[in-house]
């Protein structure tokens, strides 16, 4: 009979790889493992393991407790693995999870497929509970991640993101040497982030031709070099009129492959690690201020963070003495402090690219490109912008639709129109939320401007709302709460919103409609087009001749004559209608013109939902009523808390009511939607339908 369990070694210079097969149960060994988890960096990979039980979870724990390593990290773990991460704490105490395997399934041939997720990578995308896009293997069809997102990324997005010494790429095995490049510019500085492994056949072609002015290459990624490898860089620095500077070098690099320097580059810093006594590993980045005194005997001797035992700093200093380190230019240095990290590892604020691509015109002989994204279709356009949607290609054959938003040709010019769209991309990405629409990038190419953003495959919540009137359907009770809850969290993470000293600056939202509530296939909710936001100032008021918004979901004290001055509870009255809409599929105050729907909005009767819909439940009339009094003093004070009188309602139902019944009832009014003529032929084109509905923004006069 074969053995439920079996574990196997790998023993390489940098490292242990202990690979473990089957069962992980009582008979899980501890003391086999403890004899073959050996040295200062192991690596334990899941990938065959196929169930972990109750029993064996205690001898697992058992066994990282007696561990000693100065690094432990986790690759390839199995669903089966990472029910475990979440679900057990401490289950993978000391160590990092590094990589690891997302189900999912396709709708059409039912075919299961895992896709690996390496969190060095995914981290902020994992952190947000977003899930990769994933075709088919059988039929390419889009495949559906099968699991809850925020229940299967958990653990993952409640650690940091790993941070593996650099010898661990070579555990990984062969992908994680391939040689990556991340760019982006500023001003007339260029940041070049390397990672993986430098090899001399490396192509550096795809930087020369863009590359000019002050350059920042940081090594601090790469893992290792083959024989020549740095002399592969030699390239940047012949690149005329460009000033290359070196920083955050591995030492361990720099030591053999000085000599592949040339003269013109500068090195700024380098990236070290010293251990102590007792094996704990401590990083260090040091420039030539940090060298200097680290180098002055005044200078009180270094301790380990971990055991606070003295570190061997004295031949730390003296390999770095023979370094030629150069002092860091002011400007370089705050590049850095702005951009310490990758493009995609960095902070949620939006950083202006640089593309260099000319757009290609479509039906010139093959597909349209704008940048580096190609063009699917044109989803649409509104006053300001026009939207598509796009894919986003990247090395290794990496895939990924996006929408792209762009500001007309016309507009570009115009510095009003260029600031209140870039005002959009500055605002939204600062709200980090599942229930909103995320902003990757923000760039300029060819003298106009554009916004990347997350796609969502499904619908907006206008067209589902048309579609159920026509098909005579109200939303049913605990769907329309769970939408709303949803949105009301959205809302609330705008509103909670923080500066960059820590102090609150909530984001109000000010267009808060249905065509701004997003809808996806799989039930998500997701609030978009922050494009009239505004970061509260009590002070800052909006003239009395400007409205701006859609005037069917406006809030009263918006279409006040006089100065206005908006909160947070100017988002929660339009999210009372949209409610009430849902259950009884009727705009209360929708009138055949503008002027009569805002006189209805000022001074007719709130009217009783259940009036309407003697269905609706009353505890969703009364959260209805509040969320739309007319006075912001009696409305719900916050988001969260109509959100908490939303969710409480769904606690009494006793009836799930989470994203698979929200997808159970819109996917039926989709299906109905495709049989209509008048309807777009596929859902992928709705994925941003927000941006299309352009005939209800207004900006106009209040005497018009």
């Amino acid at each position: 009979m074969a053995p439920s369990f079996d574990m196997t070694r790998t023993t390489l210079p940098q490292g242990t790889v202990v690979r473990l097969v089957g069962v992980i149960d009582e008979r899980f060994d501890r003391h086999r493992f403890l004899e073959m988890a050996t040295g200062p960096v192991i690596v334990v990979d899941f990938d065959k393991v196929r169930r972990v039980t109750s029993f064996g979870v205690r001898e697992w724990m058992a066994a990282l407790a007696a561990l000693q390593t100065r690094y432990l990290g986790f690759i390839n773990a199995r669903p089966s693995v990472i029910a475990q991460f979440n679900m057990v704490a401490r289950f993978g105490e000391p160590g990092q999870l590094i990589t690891f395997f997302a189900p999912y399934l396709c709708p059409g041939c039912e075919t299961d497929t895992q896709v690996l997720v390496d969190l060095r990578r995914d981290y902020e995308a994992v952190k947000r509970f977003e899930t990769p896009v994933v075709s088919c293997p059988k039929c390419r069809q889009a495949a559906t991640f099968d699991d809850d997102p925020r229940t299967y990324f958990s653990y993952a997005a409640s650690t940091q993101a790993p941070t593996p010494p650099p010898e661990i790429a070579g555990l990984l095995g062969e992908e994680a040497k391939v040689l990556r490049f991340d760019k982006l510019v500023e001003g007339n500085i260029t940041g070049l982030w390397l990672s993986g492994e430098l090899q001399r056949i490396g192509s550096f072609r795809q930087l020369i031709d863009s590359i000019e002015g002050r350059v920042v290459v940081n090594l601090e990624n790469v893992s290792s070099s083959t024989p020549g490898g740095l002399e592969a860089l030699r390239a940047l620095w012949k690149v005329e009129g460009a000033e290359c500077f070196v920083v955050k070098a591995p030492v361990p690099l720099l030591q053999h492959e000085l000599d592949k320097l040339p003269p013109s580059a500068r090195l700024l810093s380098v990236r070290g690690a010293l251990d102590c006594p007792v094996g704990h590993s401590n990083a260090f980045d040091l420039d030539v201020a940090a060298l200097q005194q680290l180098s002055d005997p005044g200078t009180p001797e270094l301790s380990c963070s971990t055991c606070a035992q003295a570190l061997p700093s004295a031949a730390f200093v003296d390999v770095l003495g023979r370094l030629p380190l150069a002092p860091t230019p002011a400007d370089i240095a705050e590049f850095q402090r702005h951009h310490p990290h990758a493009p995609e590892r960095a902070s949620s604020s939006p950083h202006m690219t640089q593309l260099s691509k000319t757009p290609l015109p479509p039906g010139a002989g093959g597909p349209a490109f704008f940048g580096r994204y190609e063009i699917l279709r044109r989803l649409g356009a509104g006053g300001m912008a026009e939207v598509f949607l796009a894919r986003q290609h990247a090395m290794g054959g990496f895939e990924k639709q996006i929408v792209l938003k762009r500001i007309l040709p016309g507009l570009a010019a115009d510095a009003s129109f260029r600031d209140m769209f870039l005002q959009e991309a500055r605002l939204a990405a600062r709200v980090s939320h599942p229930n909103v629409v995320q902003i990757f990038d923000v760039g300029q190419l060819d003298h106009t401007f554009f916004i990347i953003m997350e796609f969502v495959d499904g619908s907006d919540l206008n067209r589902l709302l048309r579609t159920a009137v026509r098909m005579r359907q109200p939303f049913p009770p605990h769907v329309a709460a769970r939408i709303a809850s949803d949105v009301c969290a959205g809302l609330w993470a705008a509103h909670s919103t923080v500066g960059a000293e820590g102090a609150p600056m909530p984001i109000i939202h000010r267009d808060v409609s249905p065509h701004n509530v997003l809808v996806s296939t799989l039930g998500n909710v997701k609030l978009s087009d922050f494009g009239i936001a505004k970061a509260f100032d009590s002070s800052d008021r909006t003239p009395s001749s400007t409205l701006k918004g859609k005037i069917t979901y406006m809030a009263p004290e918006h279409a006040k004559p006089g100065d206005r001055v908006f909160d947070a509870r100017s988002d929660i009255f339009p999210l009372g209608l949209i409610l009430y809409e849902m259950l009884t599929l009727v705009h209360p105050f929708k009138r055949p013109t503008d002027y009569a729907t805002m006189l209805a909005v000022l001074q007719e009767p709130v009217p009783d939902v259940r009036r309407q819909a003697p269905h609706a439940p009353e505890a969703l009339a009364k959260v209805i009523a509040r969320a739309m009094q007319r006075d912001p003093e009696k409305r719900y004070p916050t988001a969260q808390a109509m959100k908490q009188d939303l969710e409480q309602y769904l606690a009494g139902t006793h009836a799930p009511a989470g994203a698979s019944e929200v997808a159970g009832f819109t996917n039926m009014l989709r299906a109905d939607m495709l049989s209509a003529s008048a309807i777009r032929k596929s859902v992928l084109s709705e994925g941003t339908a927000a941006e299309l509905e352009s005939t209800d923004d207004v900006t106009t006069k209040a005497d018009s």
